[in-house]
C-alpha cells in the first residue's frame, strides 16, 4: 500500500511542477527564482519524508520514544498535498511573483554615479554589524571549540540563540539575519556582471570569520543559496551546470567544516552525519510534532506573532516543545527547535487545513514581497529592490518558524532593509558628488 501511496503522491508532483513551468513558460534547464527558492525548500524534506515511509529509521538523541507510527502516512500524504497546491498556486500567480530580469536594472544602473561608493559602504556596513552581534554576544562557541570544549562550544551556541530569540534588539535582529545576505548577494551580482572578485571574497572571509565564532553555518549556507539566486535572476534563467557544481561543492564544504570541528574522523561518518542533517533533519520534526499534537493550540497560533511575548503574552513554539516533551524543562538547553516542515509546526496552528492553508500563506509571502519591490525603488532603477527582495525570499520559512510566514516577517525585513540600504545609498551618492 504504501508504494502505491509513494507512487501516486510522486507522480501528483511530477504533474504539479510541470504544471507550473508550462505556466513560467520555463525550457530545459530554466528555473526563475521563485521555482528555484522552492525547489531548495523541497529537495531536503523530499528525500527523508520518502526514507521515513519506506524504512525503519529511527530517529536520534533518544526521541524515537515519541514517535507514532500511525502518523507516518497521514504527515506523507499532507506534505504531497501542500507541495501539489503550492506548485499550482505559484503557476496560477505568474504575473504576481515573476521578478523581472535583472539584465535591464542592471544596464540602467551602470550609469548611477554612486555605484562603486555603494558597494564600499556596503562592505563597511556588514563589517560593523558582525563585530557588533559578536561582541553583544560576548561568549563566543569559538572559543569552546578551540580549546577542545565541544559541550562547551554546543551548549554556548544554544544559550545565545535562545536568548536571541527572547530578548533581540528588534532592528539589529533583522539586519543581523538579513544584511549579510544582501551583502554577499550584492558582492556577488558586482562579481557576475563586471569580474570584480575583491569585495566579494572580502566579504565570504567575513562570513567565514563569523561562522567560525558562532558555529551557525547559515551564515555560510544561505549567502549561496541567495548568489545562486542572482544568477538565475538574470536573462534567459538557464543553469550552467559547472556553476552549480561549485556551489555543490562549495554548500557540502560549509556543512562538513562544522562537523569536522565538532568531531573526529574516528568518532563519526561525516558522510553519514551531514546525509542525515541535510535529508532527514529537516523533516523528522514534522512526525514527531504530529505524535506530539492533537490538532492545533491557540498558544502555537500566535507563536511569532510580532510584540506579544514583549507584551507578556504566553506564546508555544510546537517544534521546540518536541525537547520539553522527552526530557523536561531543562533538558532542551543547547537545543534550539526541531526542524519540521511546516505540515508539522502548521498543524499545531491551523489543523487539517494545514496543506491548503500552509501554500496560500507562502504565496502571499512572496506576492508581498515581489509587488513591494516593484514599488520601492531605490536610485534609478529597481536593480538594488530586486536584490533585497531576493534576499527576503530566500527566508520564508517552509521547513521551520512557520510563524515567521504567518505574520508576514520577511516582508518586514524587506521594509526595513529597504530602508537601511537606502540610507546607505543614499550616503554613497552624497560622497560620490
Amino acid at each position: 500500500m504504501e508504494v502505491i501511496i509513494g507512487c501516486v503522491a510522486n507522480l501528483a508532483l511530477a504533474g504539479a511542477i510541470l504544471f507550473y513551468r508550462r505556466l513560467a513558460k520555463l525550457k530545459w534547464l530554466q528555473l526563475d527564482p521563485c521555482s528555484y527558492f522552492l525547489f531548495i525548500a523541497l529537495l531536503p524534506t523530499i528525500v527523508g519524508i520518502n526514507v521515513f515511509l519506506y524504512t525503519n529509521i529511527e530517529i536520534p538523541w533518544g526521541l524515537q520514544d515519541l514517535l507514532n507510527p500511525e502518523i507516518i502516512l497521514p504527515v506523507y500524504v499532507g506534505y504531497y498535498v501542500s507541495w501539489c497546491l503550492t506548485f499550482i498556486f505559484f503557476g496560477i500567480a505568474q504575473s504576481v511573483i515573476r521578478i523581472k530580469d535583472r539584465r535591464i536594472s542592471h544596464n540602467i544602473f551602470l550609469n548611477d554615479p554612486s555605484r562603486k561608493w555603494f558597494s564600499r559602504i556596503v562592505l563597511i556596513s556588514l563589517s560593523l554589524i558582525l563585530l557588533t552581534d559578536l561582541y553583544l554576544i560576548g561568549d563566543l562557541p569559538g572559543f569552546y571549540i578551540f580549546n577542545g570544549d565541544v559541550l562547551g562550544a554546543e551548549l554556548a551556541k544554544g544559550r545565545f540563540i535562545e536568548e536571541r530569540f527572547r530578548s533581540s534588539i528588534p532592528i539589529l535582529g533583522y539586519l543581523m539575519q538579513y544584511f549579510p545576505l544582501f551583502a554577499l548577494a550584492w558582492m556577488f551580482d558586482e562579481y557576475y556582471s563586471s569580474g570584480k572578485r575583491l569585495k566579494l571574497l572580502i566579504t565570504v572571509l567575513l562570513l567565514l570569520i563569523y561562522t567560525v565564532m558562532t558555529l551557525i553555518k547559515s551564515f555560510l549556507l544561505m549567502p549561496v543559496i541567495v548568489a545562486m539566486a542572482v544568477f538565475i535572476s538574470y536573462s534567459e534563467h538557464r543553469i550552467n551546470l559547472k556553476f552549480v557544481g561549485y556551489s555543490i561543492c562549495l554548500v557540502l564544504a560549509v556543512v562538513i567544516i562544522p562537523f569536522y570541528l565538532l568531531f573526529n574522523e574516528q568518532e563519526v561518518n561525516l558522510l553519514a552525519k551531514v546525509g542525515s542533517r541535510i535529508f532527514l533533519v529537516q523533516i523528522q520534526g514534522a512526525f514527531l510534532i504530529r505524535s506530539i499534537f492533537e490538532g492545533w493550540d491557540l498558544t502555537a497560533l500566535l507563536n511569532g506573532a510580532p510584540l506579544l511575548k514583549r507584551l507578556g503574552f504566553v506564546t508555544m513554539d510546537p517544534a521546540a516543545q518536541v525537547f520539553v516533551e522527552a526530557w523536561g524543562e531543562q533538558g532542551s538547553n543547547g537545543f534550539v527547535n526541531m526542524n519540521s516542515h511546516y505540515i508539522g509546526q502548521g498543524f499545531v496552528m491551523f489543523g487539517n487545513a494545514v496543506p491548503v492553508v500552509g501554500p496560500l500563506i507562502i504565496l502571499m509571502n512572496f506576492a508581498a514581497i515581489v509587488l513591494a519591490s516593484r514599488s520601492l525603488q531605490i536610485g534609478n532603477s529597481s536593480h538594488i529592490s530586486s536584490i533585497i527582495a531576493l534576499t527576503s525570499l530566500s527566508l520564508i520559512p517552509f521547513n521551520n518558524n512557520f510563524g515567521n510566514a504567518l505574520y508576514f516577517k520577511p516582508l518586514l525585513a524587506f521594509l526595513i532593509m529597504s530602508i537601511f540600504v537606502f540610507i546607505l545609498y543614499r550616503f554613497s551618492r552624497f560622497i560620490a558628488r
